[in-house]
């Protein structure tokens, strides 16, 4: 069997439900989490998902690179290297926005990281790949609207689908999730695709939908007024969705997910070309 270790960004939407979700991915893959470590679920604390630990909360971007490439030097080096492949898992967050040419950016964004992950573990041969959530994680939840947020808010999902379509997205259409963040600012997107969404659980400015979405919010079973938290429905919707679903909508998702399938049918992963070649003819084929 071939075992994938994963190094994955500690938010607590990705740290409560990717495990799950890459299991749905490549069933047939040895799953190992080496990044980050994380609290086990805990429902009579009011944990229902796993969490990072303190010291790896909200881990992403550089700091999250940095952490893989350390804990490959010190721990997964040479011989002590278990895995057949290596996957990093983040957020876009609009770091190749600027570029040019964004795709191409992120293939050579990627091809220099390999090489990177390559010497830290002091494996030339191994294989890396690159899952990033184009702009956030929130757009694989909309894209398997059904099983994410249409699940998540059984009492409101038409207003709520009515109300992301046009409020939250444009000028993006739902099949242009990939594309939504309106540019690089501080180092994150102009526009957070996630907090868009809280926002619509609480913003009373108005809006194309008439009766506003705000009208239609209601409480939940035990009490609380409906919100969106990446802690709790997040990591749930996650857990929830299917990748296959998420492909549809999402092509620079879809050339990952195709690789990390096709590694999971072979006794050794493929070449490394195969991320420059498939994410290329993937995003440009759109």
């Amino acid at each position: 069997m071939v075992r994938g270790g994963y190094f994955c960004t500690a938010g607590y939407t990705e740290t409560g439900g990717m495990h799950a979700f890459l299991q749905k991915i490549a069933p047939d893959v040895e799953w190992q989490r080496c990044f980050p470590a994380v609290s086990k679920p805990a429902p009579k604390i009011g944990r229902p998902h796993a969490e990072p630990h303190e010291r790896h909360a909200g881990a992403t971007g550089r700091r999250l690179i940095d952490a893989m490439l350390a804990q490959l030097r010190e721990h997964v080096h040479g011989a002590a290297c278990n895995v057949d492949f290596v996957l990093l898992i983040d957020d876009a967050d609009c770091r190749f926005a600027d570029a040019n040419d964004p795709s191409a950016e992120q293939v050579t964004w990627a091809n220099e990281l390999a090489q990177r992950v390559r010497d830290a573990a002091g494996k030339p041969d191994l294989e890396f790949y690159a899952l990033l959530a184009w702009p956030e994680i929130e757009a694989w939840l909309l894209a398997d609207w059904d099983n994410g947020f249409a699940m998540q808010y059984r009492q409101v999902a038409p207003s709520l689908r009515q109300h992301i379509a046009a409020c939250v997205l444009p000028p993006h259409t739902w099949q242009e999730v990939e594309q939504f963040g309106g540019g690089l600012k501080a180092g994150s997107c102009a526009h957070k695709l996630s907090a868009r969404i809280q926002q619509s659980f609480v913003d009373p400015t108005g809006c194309a939908c008439r009766p506003p979405f705000l009208d239609r919010v209601t409480q939940r079973s035990d009490g609380a007024r409906l919100a969106y938290s990446k802690r709790i429905d997040g990591a749930a919707m996650l857990k929830r969705i299917h990748p296959g679903r998420v492909a549809k909508d999402c092509p620079r998702f879809r050339s990952v997910y195709d690789q990390l399938r096709a590694a999971a049918s072979s006794d050794r992963v493929t070449s490394d070309s195969i991320f420059v070649e498939q994410s290329a003819a993937s995003v440009q084929g759109k």
